[in-house]
């Protein structure tokens, strides 16, 4: 993890100070021990969930607990990439939450699609919401996000949620159009669409295309969910980065 997410209902008991802020789970404080190898009196890059980044020092260091004080605290980035995804297998869609969240997405809407595997909606990724977990360690290596993404699991396309999406992108291997060909507007949501494992049905895509949605190729193979996924959010951040650069 790049930074160290303290979540609102830890951080909250502290405020307004945010000092002398005690954590006591092995996870966070093996990595900042072993992992990090800080000490006493080392900085240590934060997020505060749902408030902002801040730059922390280290206090207290134990095999126990982690006691550190907020120093500065400044802005963070808002993700406003929204990923539909039809169920695909747990392990598929795990590395779709973690990675996704740490370029960008800011909501997760999975779909029980035709071509999905009914129980996986039942998987203890969701039921369990072991999701959390993922979320938060994609928070923790992004570029500067601190919003936790929402996470919803629908048991078919949602027509009124779906259709109420911004800059709507369904991606398809049955057309010629790329994100290249579209006049992008990257300070407004962007909305990506996937199928699940074995894909969309012809019935699915002309749905979400009745929703609004514009079909996108991002590659000429066919790929995982998972790779589908990053390349589209890779695309994305190139071509946001482009534009921002021809703006200055």
């Amino acid at each position: 993890m790049n930074r160290l997410v303290i979540f609102e209902r830890e951080y909250s008991k502290y405020l307004p100070t945010l000092q002398a802020i005690t954590l006591s789970d092995r996870l966070r404080v093996n990595h900042v021990r072993n992992i990090l190898k800080l000490s006493i009196g080392d900085d240590i890059k934060i997020v505060l969930e749902n408030k902002g980044l801040a730059t922390g020092k280290v206090i207290s260091l134990n095999e126990s607990s982690l006691t550190l004080n907020i120093v500065e605290q400044f802005s963070g980035k808002e993700g406003n990439i929204h990923l539909i995804v039809g169920l695909s297998r747990p392990q598929t869609c795990k590395k779709v939450i973690e990675h996704a969240t740490s370029m960008g997405v800011s909501s997760f809407d999975f779909f029980t699609g035709a071509l999905s595997e009914k129980s996986y909606a039942n998987a203890k990724l969701f039921s369990e919401k072991e999701y959390e977990e993922l979320l938060h360690l994609g928070i923790s290596q992004s570029n500067g996000l601190y919003q936790t993404p929402e996470l919803r699991v629908h048991k078919h396309i949602n027509r009124e949620l779906f259709q109420s999406k911004n800059q709507k992108y369904i991606l398809s291997p049955f057309t010629e159009n790329t994100f290249l060909d579209e006049n992008l507007d990257f300070d407004r949501p962007i909305t990506l669409a996937l199928g699940s494992e074995r894909g969309f049905t012809s019935k699915e895509v002309e749905i979400f295309k009745e929703l609004g949605y514009k079909e996108i190729k991002i590659s000429p193979s066919i790929l995982r969910v998972e790779i589908a996924t990053f390349a589209a959010l890779g695309q994305l951040d190139l071509l946001a980065m482009k534009s921002k650069k021809n703006v200055i």
